[in-house]
Formats: structure tokens, C-alpha cells, sequence
């Protein structure tokens, strides 16, 4: 979270500084992840209370989303403050006037000429948008870090090639080692592909609605509007796309139909709804 609060807002939140690293923000964000599965089993309850004003919404529904979306209030005002600018409001006016630095993901939340006819978010909405970008990539990228090394030293031969490819590519300790750099080494790519695909870290079901001109599905006609929900589990270790799906296996991505495997890969899940940091 430390990298990635870095990006969106130029701050690290601190969350390995303590000992057994106890931190609120992420306190905030697991009870949040726990209050998800609450809400979806009881969505009249959940459509009631977004009904509502906040701060009535907070009384009555005291979720710790709301805790987490002050202190990204209390964050973004404190970037502006270090950047001279009072509002997210002003920062859009200064932006129309001048050459603006764009140092963080925030300040493209606050350029008027971002897109066509945007609108620059208020406080409230740009910490929803940080809230969003803060908890999308947490978990997910450091259940799939650890999914990937413990496959990694779970295998010698895995290990040994990767270590090898590595130390030939990097040979002195002092060297940095960087994205241009690293993208181009071909074993190191199948290992992260092979992480994505192997380790899944989003749970759940992703529903998708059927299109106006309705869906056959192994025989049966599913008419406009109905929901099919699967999940990037089940996709990922489809034996009729992945040869051994339950073994991690990077050199898969190293055989000559590799590319076509690439297609069938869900762990960004697919269309409108994809995750933003699949690109």
C-alpha cells in the first residue's frame, strides 16, 4: 500500500513501520473487504443505506469505508497544501492557466483538459477515486508476489534457471535493475505470466449480462438480461485451455502456441470491467 498511496498521492502511508506491521489504514481496508460480502447478501439493506445522506448514512450504518474515505480526505488536502493549492477546485483553475507538473496519479484527477468535457472531481469524489486505486491493487499484488515465490522456491529447477537468467543479465549487486531492462528477459516473463495465471487473487464471481440478441450456451438459450457469473479461478485452470492447470508451470509460456494461451487468460478478467492495471 506504502507503493502504491506513493503513486496515487506522493505519500507512503507508513504501513511497515510498525513491528507487526498494524496499520489503520489497512485496518480499514480488510474491514471494508469483510463488509463487501456483508452488503451483496443483503443488497436491499445496501441499496437502503447508499440512499441515504452521508452523515446520516454514517450513524446509522457505521462502516469503517467511511473512517477510510476521511483519511483520504486528510491526505489529499494535505498534497495540495504541500503544492500551494488550497482546493482540488483551485487546482483545476490553475491548470487551465499554466504549464501544470503532474507528479501523481491525483493531479490527473484535478486536469480540466484530462479528457473531453471532464469535470474536475470535488474532495468527496477524489477520495473515493484514491479509496478505489488503493485497495484494487493491495491484496491482489501481494497474494500474487507470494503465490509466485513460494512456487518459485517450492522448484530447484525453477529457482535455478530464474536465478541464472538473473545473475547473467544483472551480474553486479550495484546495478539497478529496471523495468526496461527486466521486460526483456524472456524467463522472468513466463515466471510472472505463470504467477497471474497461477495464483488468482481476486475472489468471487464476475457477473456478465447477456446482450440484447440473447446467448446459446451448450444448448440452451439464455434471452437478454440474464446474468452469467464465473470467476478467473475457474477460467485459469480450465482443463480444456491449460495442459496440468493445478502445477505451475512457466515454461507453458515458452512453447510456440503461447501467444494464443494469451486470450484465454482472466486473471484481469475481460471487457468494459477489466482491471486498469492490466495495461
Amino acid at each position: 500500500m506504502d507503493i502504491l498511496s506513493k503513486i496515487v498521492f506522493g505519500k507512503e502511508l507508513g504501513c511497515i513501520q510498525d513491528p507487526i506491521f498494524k496499520n489503520h489504514f489497512i485496518e480499514y481496508l480488510h474491514s471494508t473487504f469483510d463488509m463487501g460480502w456483508t452488503a451483496t447478501s443483503f443488497l436491499n439493506l445496501t441499496k437502503f443505506s447508499l440512499s441515504l445522506s452521508e452523515w446520516l448514512s454514517e450513524v446509522l450504518f457505521p462502516i469503517p469505508l467511511m473512517k477510510f474515505k476521511k483519511k483520504c480526505i486528510v491526505l489529499i488536502d494535505d498534497y495540495f497544501q504541500s503544492r500551494k493549492i488550497p482546493t482540488a477546485c483551485e487546482a483545476g483553475r490553475v491548470l487551465e492557466k499554466e504549464e501544470y507538473n503532474k507528479f501523481v496519479v491525483i493531479d490527473t484527477f484535478v486536469d480540466p483538459k484530462s479528457a473531453k468535457d471532464y469535470s474536475v472531481l470535488n474532495a468527496s469524489q477524489l477520495a473515493e477515486e484514491v479509496i478505489m486505486l488503493l485497495s484494487a491493487g493491495n491484496d491482489t499484488t501481494s497474494d500474487s508476489m507470494m503465490v509466485g515465490i513460494y512456487q518459485i522456491l517450492k522448484s530447484p529447477k525453477i529457482y535455478q534457471k530464474l536465478n541464472i537468467e538473473l545473475a547473467t543479465s544483472f551480474p553486479s549487486l550495484e546495478e539497478e535493475i529496471t523495468y526496461d531492462k527486466a521486460k526483456k528477459l524472456v524467463y522472468l516473463g513466463a515466471v510472472i505470466k505463470e504467477t497471474l495465471c497461477y495464483s488468482n487473487p481476486l475472489p468471487g464471481r464476475a457477473p456478465r449480462m447477456v446482450p440484447s440478441e440473447g446467448y446459446t450456451l451448450h444448448g440452451h438459450v439464455l434471452p437478454s438480461g440474464t446474468a452469467i457469473n464465473t470467476s478467473s479461478y475457474l477460467l485459469n485452470r480450465h482443463a480444456n485451455v491449460w495442459s496440468n492447470p493445478d502445477d505451475f508451470l512457466p515454461e507453458s509460456w515458452l512453447e510456440k502456441d503461447a501467444a494464443s494461451l494469451e486470450k484465454y487468460m482472466t486473471s484481469f478478467y475481460r471487457g468494459t470491467r477489466q482491471c486498469l492495471s492490466k495495461e
